[in-house]
């Protein structure tokens, strides 16, 4: 792979030959077809090329070795080697077809399709363009013939291997990693001993894909890889001279070897240490309970990272922000891989949050429940090392937009998410999530939520990278107002009735209400009546506002409120009653009719003003209620003679309070006597020595009783209902008068006929 000095003397020799027309100052070259080189030099893949353009010499041709049908190879320049000369590069097939062209970057690869022999042709980028500059040709797919030397060692381990580039060795090396010797996750560094930062990458030899590259500005990329594929590592040097400590580790699960670290509530202290060298990295290993959720995240600079890897060895987390486990039946341990990713001496000092915001199903008490954000709120306070969160509970709707404005620190490393908390109740699944993390930011509901039904989710506001005590403010203001998915709406007002003249609190329950709406009572006729909003609850779904209802008129009114925030109107038309005064009796009620026993009497109401349209009554005897006595009229029972017998009249008139008043008692009399429509009489034979009995006829009303005087010639001779006649009696009147008897009645009397006793 090394370049020899005698060879590259008489290779560039060669080159300085070769030229090719160019446009000077035009674009790369595009077209199908292009002029193949008069004479190329053939080309050792794996091997580095100092070439040079002078006024004449405008151009070079490399003369790639014969290859496997659609094999790649890359054509690179030295990494970070702004000092040399960027050429145009184009890739011929054997008939001068264009299959690549572009610029001498290390990321400039080709796929060799077409028939050979094909050619690479490095040009001028302009007519100006003079002066050094370099090439390295690098096999991609299949065996590249690359160096076995670099072993795969663990975090935590010293391991790795230095990696020199100069005039004598090239810019250019490749680390086999063939099935067998890589795992599927390894993080690869490589760390400046001298020198500038080197480039590298990681390929498939089966495709010549990259399986991972340096990413931007860092040396460290976290590669996972196939086991079954063969893979090469290749790494470019700067120019001039330098040296890289290039380094692969294992990151599976099983190959982790980690600290334990104990989780804390939401906001809890972290787990601080800083990391000194490039690629230096620690495990910290958590175990969640099933049915918990922890968010883990890492507060550093740019200069650190970090992955999770969960018991099943898949990668749940990666990079530098936030993220939230998702809920497992079972224990689920996790193992947190940190390490340096920027190539600095300085040590990069690391706090890591390990807090549990759901256990068992339920959110962390730091979450405190919050009022949807209809319109705009203000969250502040302090962050402590010892308190560093803050969290609301809030319902949004999946069309809610946010912004959030932090103040406090550094406020571009303020954090703050949006999470939908509904996705904990399953048993899978991560939190979805909505990242802020600028001074003005944005975060939407939209994308979170699977329909369009509110439901909870929480604001979270957190340190970002920072450290140590200071205060913080973040406004969150809704930019689809009004947010939390309720409409605004009153759908129900107590008290139901309320006396004209008072001064009441009326109760509204509802949606999206807030302590700056108005809330008035209308009635067709009448004036509206403003209320004084005092309260609004913590779901916004119940206000308290006092109202005067001096003057008010009596009957129904209409609630109407109206959002401070949208001007949107909610109306509930006639449920709050303003009741008037009593009515008052103008002439007192009496009772008609004769006010004795059996006798059916009437309640006459009176006169009422204002005029009632319905009445109620109540019946008293010696002044207490008669049960079941409701009725206008009443029969007078025989319990109530000589009782003083009244009523109570009740009169009614919507919207109004009853006025009742009580009769004038009367005393109850007998009620009529029983009278004989037939007579009595006497039955048998009235003969001496026969008994004779009495018919007593017919009555009405019927007695409850009977009383008998028997008389011969006008002499009372017995009160029984028989008489046995005898010799004495014989050539005499005898004659029964019957008493009828009813209870409360007087008594009723009737005679038979006389009869002569034979």
């Amino acid at each position: 792979m090394g370049f020899i000095k005698a060879a590259k003397a008489v290779f560039l020799a060669a080159l300085l030959m070769v030229s090719i027309a160019v446009v000077p100052g035009g674009p790369a070259l595009a077209a199908t077809t292009a002029p193949i080189p008069a004479d190329c030099a053939a080309a050792t893949l794996g091997t580095s090329y100092d070439l040079e353009f002078t006024t004449t010499v405008r151009s070079t041709c490399l003369l790639l070795p014969e290859l496997p049908a659609n094999s790649k190879v890359g054509v690179f320049g030295p990494a970070n080697s702004s000092e040399l000369r960027t050429p145009r590069l184009t890739v011929l097939t054997g008939d001068g077809t264009v299959i690549c062209s572009g610029y001498g970057t290390w990321l400039f690869d080709c796929t060799l399709t077409g028939t050979g022999p094909f050619r690479v042709v490095a040009t001028a980028a302009n007519e100006v363009v003079v002066g050094p500059y370099k090439l390295a040709l690098q096999r991609l797919s299949g065996d590249a013939g690359c160096r076995t030397d670099l072993p795969l060692g663990r975090i935590g381990a010293d391991s790795g291997l230095d990696v020199s580039f100069d005039d004598e060795h090239g810019f250019v090396s490749c680390f086999a990693m063939p099935r067998g010797t890589h795992s599927t996750r390894e993080l690869v560094s490589a760390e400046r001993v001298a020198g500038r930062a080197v480039d590298f990458a990681v390929y498939d030899q089966a495709t010549g894909s990259r399986a991972c590259a340096r990413p931007g500005t860092a040396s460290i990329v976290q590669c996972d890889l196939n086991a079954t594929r063969d893979y090469s590592l290749v790494v470019l040097g700067p120019s001039p001279a330098a040296t890289s400590r290039v380094t692969r580790r294992d990151t599976t699960y099983a190959a982790l070897s980690c600290d334990p670290v104990t989780s804390t509530e939401l906001g809890g202290p972290a787990s601080a240490g800083a990391l000194g060298r490039l690629g230096d990295a620690r495990c910290f290993q958590v175990t969640v309970p099933a049915g918990d959720r922890f968010l883990m995240g890492l507060r550093s600079d740019t200069g650190n990272r970090f992955q999770w890897v969960t018991d099943n060895n898949g990668t749940f987390c990666y990079g530098s922000r936030a993220c939230t486990t998702t809920v497992w039946s079972v224990d689920m341990t996790y193992r947190l891989v940190v390490w340096k990713a920027m190539d600095s001496s300085a040590p990069v000092p690391f706090q890591l949050d390990t807090w549990q915001i759901l256990g068992h199903g339920t959110l962390s008490p730091k979450c405190q429940e919050s009022a949807p954000i209809v319109s705009a709120t203000t969250l502040s306070g302090t962050f402590t090392d010892q308190d560093t969160a803050r969290c609301v509970v809030t319902t949004v709707a999946s069309k809610d937009e946010y912004r959030i404005a932090i103040d406090g620190g550094d406020p571009y490393d303020n954090r703050s998410f949006l999470f939908d908390p509904w996705y904990l109740i399953g048993s899978s699944g991560h939190w979805a999530t909505a990242g802020c993390d600028a001074v003005v930011s944005r975060c939407t509901a939209t994308g979170i939520l699977a329909n369009e039904a509110p439901r909870k989710a929480i604001f979270l506001l957190t340190p970002g990278t920072q450290f140590g005590d200071f205060p913080y403010q973040a406004q969150i203001t809704c930019l689809t107002t009004p947010c939390g998915g309720d409409a605004y709406a009153v759908s129900g007002v107590s008290p139901a009735t309320v006396p004209a003249g008072v001064s009441v609190v009326l109760t509204l329950t509802g949606a999206a209400f807030d302590a700056a709406d108005t809330v008035q009572l209308t009635r067709a006729g009448a004036a509206p009546i403003s209320a004084v909003v005092e309260s609004v609850s913590a779901d916004r779904h119940t206000l308290t506002a006092r109202v005067d209802l001096a003057g008010a008129a009596a009957g129904a009114w209409s609630v109407t409120a109206t959002s401070a925030a949208t001007h949107a109107t909610a109306t509930l038309a006639g449920p709050f009653t303003v009741i008037g005064p009593n009515l008052v009796s103008t002439q007192a009620p009496s009772i008609s009719g004769a006010i004795r026993v059996g006798s059916t009497v009437r309640a006459v109401p009176g006169v009422w003003s204002p005029a009632a349209t319905s009445y109620g009554y109540q019946w008293a005897a010696n002044g207490s209620a008669i049960k079941g006595a409701t009725g206008v009229t009443y029969t007078i029972p025989p319990a109530l003679r000589g009782l003083r017998l009244s009523v109570v009249v009740t009169a009614r008139r919507p919207d109004y309070l009853a006025g009742a008043r009580a009769t004038a008692y009367a005393t109850v009399g007998y009620g009529v006597a029983p009278k004989a429509s037939a007579l009595p009489k006497i039955s048998g034979t009235v003969k001496a020595g026969k008994t004779v009995k009495v018919s007593v006829g017919t009555w009405s009303p019927k007695p409850t009783a009977y009383r008998y005087e028997w008389r011969l010639n006008g002499k009372l001779i017995s009160t029984s209902s028989a008489v046995k006649l005898t010799k004495a009696m014989k050539g005499k009147k005898l004659t029964v008068t019957v008493v009828a008897k009813r209870t409360g009645h007087l008594d009723g009397r009737a005679t038979s006929k006389s009869v002569k006793v034979g």
